[in-house]
């Protein structure tokens, strides 16, 4: 939920309270509900994500790649977006994101609605990130821009690269760590 009062983006930037907020032209938006000042996550989508990371950390010499996890990410001078999960090629990292990532990866919850998410995906081609990827939990697919409509999908790649996330075996490993335990 935005807060009504305008901040500058030092402030933004060095304030605790908002390390889980995106920036939107001067107004902090809450990336998740809050609950008595903590950000309510699930167990899933925090689940997905650490499963995401641990994909593409087990191909980060082959890809030559590493991930961030809720990076500020600078769309404009105004504007600062928190992805899931940031990809980005070996090198030197800045503090910030202001280079486009190679993919940024959004999971879907129960709060995002069709519209935010436009939002992000207009704040993430403005950048000039060219991968968009996003894991909706509940059809248990992916989905892709194109054509600007959303494409639902089970493997993510990147043209021209080895780099790819296949969403079925995702979801399967998902399945295999969450099965009852035997007494």
């Amino acid at each position: 939920m935005a807060t009504t009062a305008i901040v500058s983006l030092v402030e933004y930037l060095h304030q605790e309270k908002y390390k889980h907020c995106e920036y939107l032209d001067g107004v902090i938006r809450d990336k998740f509900p809050i609950i008595n000042g903590v950000p309510l996550v699930s167990n899933l989508h925090g689940a997905l994500v650490v499963l995401i990371i641990g994909w593409f950390g087990r191909h980060k010499q082959e890809w030559r790649v590493k991930c961030g996890v809720e990076v500020t990410t600078f769309i404009s001078p105004t504007r600062c977006r928190l992805p899931d999960i940031s990809v980005i090629p070996f090198g030197p990292m800045d503090e910030y994101q202001v280079k486009p990532p190679l993919i940024a990866i959004e999971v879907l919850s129960p709060s995002n609605t069709r519209r935010d998410m436009l939002k992000k995906w207009e704040d993430y081609d403005q950048m000039g990130i060219q991968h968009v990827w996003v894991i909706d939990p509940e059809t248990r697919t992916g989905l892709l821009r194109e054509g600007g409509e959303w494409a639902p999908t089970m493997q993510f790649d990147v043209p021209g690269s080895p780099i790819y996330l296949d969403v079925a075996q995702l979801f399967a490993q998902y399945d295999e760590e969450n099965q009852p335990l035997d007494n």
